[in-house]
């Protein structure tokens, strides 16, 4: 497998550790809000958590653009089925997080909840284990600070009984 790839797995095993922290964190009962107290830090998690979500979501599910990192460029892609999200579920992560629009300011757009991070962000990271343990399969190297990622990536899955 290519250097590339080896390079690219890294950064999908950042995104999904970042994933699994920010769901946890969604079940964390936090004591005091931070800044003016608009929002408290589970807001901010789960703001970060969607963001990562999107991230894996398009690496899952979408064809790749010029320099997009996708599943379908590994050899395991094959082994690996892409997730079965809502379409309206994709379009409100991509409304909320992605994109600032007329549409989501009219609220015509579902804007997704802590619950909806927690139950599609679970989803995604069982295809992450599922991806990564297809890679080391198929003869992926991984080493360095992937690997770190992924030890703390299952110690988090571990903490949200995913693993």
């Amino acid at each position: 497998m290519s250097t590339k790839l080896s390079s690219a797995i890294r950064h999908v095993a950042y995104d999904s550790l970042l994933l699994a922290m920010s769901v946890r964190y969604q079940q964390t009962p936090w004591s005091e809000s931070m800044g003016n107290g608009l929002y408290d830090p589970k807001e901010v998690a789960k703001a970060a958590g969607l963001t990562k979500l999107r991230s894996l979501l398009m690496f899952f599910i979408d064809d790749p653009k010029q320099d997009d990192i996708s599943v379908k460029q590994f050899e395991a892609a094959g082994l690996c089925q892409a997730p079965t999200l809502s379409r309206s579920f994709v379009d409100s992560v991509n409304k909320y997080v992605a994109h600032l629009t007329h549409e989501r300011t009219s609220r015509s757009v579902h804007r997704p909840k802590a619950d909806d991070l927690v139950r599609h962000g679970e989803a995604i990271l069982r295809h992450s284990v599922d991806f990564f343990e297809q890679c080391r399969t198929n003869g992926l190297q991984i080493k360095g600070r992937t690997i770190r990622y992924l030890d703390a990536l299952e110690e988090e899955l571990t903490l949200l009984n995913l693993h």
